[in-house]
């Protein structure tokens, strides 16, 4: 497996995790040694050393699960996530000074965009999602986003800006909800209904809820959608991601193993 590993601590045992080049977060079981924090810190700083100092759009190789995820976060000197039950951790670090976290139901599938591609532009119609997250027999989903920002301050970003990024459509028919602050993090949290055609050619009702917030004129965006039948049984997985979705500026790990 290429890409960012780390050693994180499972039920069974020592569990290696991280994304492999295919994108798919990999498992590695048995067998693998603890990682010091300065080793965490040269195994991030060797994977992500073409990035560091690059674009803004390059982001390094997510990490995923709660041992692996602290394991980092400590490198950074940043707090631990709690365990929450349901949920796992997923960490991101973006162009050489942000790190993005957030949780996401255990039982959905990660998937990533290769780092090192402006994917924006490649695609003029939609901000491509670096992380994707989700059931997708059901049709439910969580991305992550980030592309300038239209303004200095989080609310400053027009709703119709959010909506064409979570809906992913150039000119989505939709009907804003809500736009509001979220109480555990300050983010913006804004929810639409709209319209879209299903895979089987039927129109079908959908919801998406979006938490923001925007850093060195960036606004970075975490965005889940579910149809709208049901909303009320995914609801609250939408709102745990959102109301644990961080974006938080940090000192290069280059330097902190220099």
């Amino acid at each position: 497996m290429e890409g960012l590993g780390f050693v994180g601590a499972g039920a069974g045992g020592a569990v290696g995790v991280g994304v492999g080049r295919s994108g798919v977060v990999c498992r590695a079981e048995e067998g693998v040694v603890e990682v010091s924090r300065r080793a965490v810190l040269l195994s991030t700083v060797s994977v992500v050393g073409g990035l560091l100092g690059g674009a803004q759009q390059a982001s390094a190789e997510a990490v995923s699960g709660r041992s692996v995820v602290n394991g980092v976060l400590s490198a950074y000197g940043l707090p631990q996530i709690p365990d929450k039950g349901g949920f796992t951790p997923i960490l991101e670090e973006y162009g050489s000074d942000k790190i993005v976290e957030f949780l996401y139901p255990s039982a959905w599938l990660v998937t990533k965009e290769q780092s090192g591609i402006d994917r924006p532009r490649l695609n003029q119609d939609r901000v491509v999602p670096t992380i994707n997250i989700g059931d997708y027999r059901k049709a439910e989903s969580l991305a992550f986003y980030s592309t300038p920002a239209s303004g200095k301050g989080t609310f400053d970003v027009p709703i119709d800006k959010l909506a064409k990024i979570a809906i992913q459509l150039p000119n989505p028919d939709y009907r804003m909800l809500k736009d509001k602050k979220i109480a555990t993090n300050g983010y913006r949290l804004t929810s639409f209904k709209f319209d879209t055609y299903t895979t089987s050619g039927y129109m079908g009702e959908r919801r998406a809820l979006v938490a923001s917030t925007v850093i060195d004129d960036t606004v970075f965006l975490l965005g889940g959608v579910c149809s709208e039948l049901r909303y009320k049984k995914v609801e609250e997985l939408l709102l745990t991601a959102m109301e644990n979705f961080k974006v938080t500026k940090v000192q290069s790990l280059k330097n902190k193993t220099a």
